[in-house]
This record gives C-alpha cells, structure tokens and sequence, in this order.
C-alpha cells in the first residue's frame, strides 16, 4: 500500500545470505514491534529485486541504525517524484497513480515467474 513507506525503519531491511546468493527483504509489521496490518497479522514479508546494481544501496541503508525512517520521503513527496518520472517517461496518458506500483509490481512478477500466484496473494 503506498502509505505504508512511512512505517518503515532501517531495521525492517533484512540481508539473507545463502552460499553466494544475497537476497534483501522487508519484515513488515513486525510482531516484536507491536505491529500489525489491516487485517491483524504481523510478521510478513517480502522479497526485494535482486538487480545486482541495488545491493550496494542497500548494504549501505543497513549501516544506519535500525530505528531510522527506510525512505527519507515526506507523504506528498513519493507522489511527486512518482508523478514526474511518469511525465518524464510519457505516461500520463495512463492517468497514473500510486496504486498502480502496488499492482503493477504483481503483475510484472507473475508474467516473468519471479512470484507464484499464491506468493503474490498474501
């Protein structure tokens, strides 16, 4: 949900590492924290692209103490850089939104097989 970048703190990054494989996460509404989403559940998770030019951005993030914001974005802020990448990319033909990242996200991951329909369901 694209409000729910503002409840994210540096220590919701989570770094796995299995042989050589690295893959980044976010824990959401951590049950330790007292959090909980919508509909009452903690503790869930999601995996983050694995683009191997992003892993030094977020090895960098999870230096910053854990309490700190993820994204150092005010509310109207994400909607501004979001619309102007859509302006500058011509789509606002597409009468875009910032639902359209919730839901496209899930549809580019179904079509490449990156997540299973019962992955992208919870």
């Amino acid at each position: 949900r694209p409000d729910e970048f503002q409840k994210l703190t540096v220590s919701m990054l989570i770094r796995a590492v299995s042989g050589r494989q690295v893959q980044y996460g976010l824990l959401l509404h951590p049950s330790a924290d007292g959090m909980v989403n919508k509909v009452v559940e903690s503790d869930e998770a999601i995996f983050l692209d694995s683009d191997p030019w992003l892993q030094p951005y977020l090895d960098v993030i999870l230096q910053a103490p854990g309490d700190r914001q993820l994204l150092n974005l005010q509310p109207g802020q994400i909607k501004e850089q979001f619309m102007g990448a859509c302006q500058q990319l011509q789509l606002m033909s597409w009468e875009p939104c910032l639902y359209m990242l919730r839901h496209g996200g899930v549809s580019h991951d179904l079509t490449f097989k990156v997540r299973t329909l019962d992955t992208v369901k919870k």
